[in-house]
Order: C-alpha cells, then structure tokens, then sequence
C-alpha cells in the first residue's frame, strides 16, 4: 500500500498545488468554486500567497503520496481587523482516488489542533450542499450548519446552493 505523507506545504509545492487544484476543478462531478482555468493561476504570485501565509503562521498543509499532491488544507485568520481576529476559515480538497481513506479526517484533527493552538473561538468553511461526503466528515468533527447561500454557484449549466458551517471552541 502507497505512503501518505500529511506535511506543511513550502514554496516549492506551489507548482504540485496548482496542479492539484487543477486536477479537483477537473472533475466530472467537482464541487469547488473555481474552474480549471482559474486554479492555473500564475505561479509566483501564488508562491507569494503561500509564503504570506506560512509567515503569518496559518495553517497550509498537503498530503503527498507518490511525490505527488493529492490533497489540502488551509486554515487563514485574517488579522485585518481586530473583531474578527477569533475567526479563521478552512478549505480543503482530496482527490477522488483518495477520498475515504481517512486522509480528510487527518487533515482536519490537525486543523482543529491548530485552531485550537491560535485560540480561534470560530473556525467557518462553506461546502456545497450537494457535497454530502464532504458535510458528513465537517459534522464528524464539530461543525455545524448556520446558514445556505442559494444559487451560490453556476457550474455545468444549473446553480448549486452552498452552506455556511462552523465549529465554535471555548
């Protein structure tokens, strides 16, 4: 059986990020809120997006297997302003050939431990509604539903909803 390898990203997985991001976007049946096209950004200005990232000590995690990403996780708090500075939003995205394989569970107890390191009171994603995989696992680990946004997206000719969910800590 391969080796999954749950690791920090650096500046150089820009390239393996993008072509992963890619690869989701690329999906028949894909619930992210960009095409391909716009996953394949121009590289140095992603590069900078993570090294920001990594400096102000979000969460920027891959799962490799193969020497090659399969998966991500991104945990931002954004220190714009002082009254939501408790707040960080996650993302995360796993190849098809490697869903249920508890990589997503993985990735998501470290973002927890994260958040719960940077003392976050609020940790919010928004998933399609649609994504029911993907809602079972935020649910297995705390989150909850506050909200959808209807027609929230256009993809393959018809609008999908997305909901708002969160996990509060203390």
């Amino acid at each position: 059986m391969e080796e999954i390898l749950i690791r920090p990203a650096k500046a150089e997985d820009t390239e393996g990020i993008m072509a992963h991001r890619v690869g989701i976007a690329s999906e028949p049946d894909t619930y992210v809120s960009y095409t391909a096209e716009e996953a394949n950004r121009a590289v140095e200005k992603e590069r900078e997006k993570i090294i920001k990232q990594l400096k102000e000590g979000d969460l920027c995690l891959v799962a490799v297997s193969e020497d090659r990403i399969i998966a991500e996780i991104g945990c931002s708090i954004d220190h714009s302003f002082s009254i939501t500075c408790h707040t960080a939003v996650l993302g995360m995205s796993v190849e098809r050939n490697y869903r249920n394989r508890g990589i997503g569970s993985k990735m998501m107890e470290e973002a927890i431990k994260w958040a719960q390191g940077k003392r976050v009171v609020r940790l919010e994603l928004e998933v399609y509604a649609e994504n029911g995989p993907a809602i079972h696992l935020y649910e297995k680990n705390g989150f909850e539903v506050e909200g959808r946004k209807r027609k929230y997206a256009k993809q393959r000719g018809r609008y999908y909803d997305s909901l708002i969910m969160s996990r509060l800590f203390g």
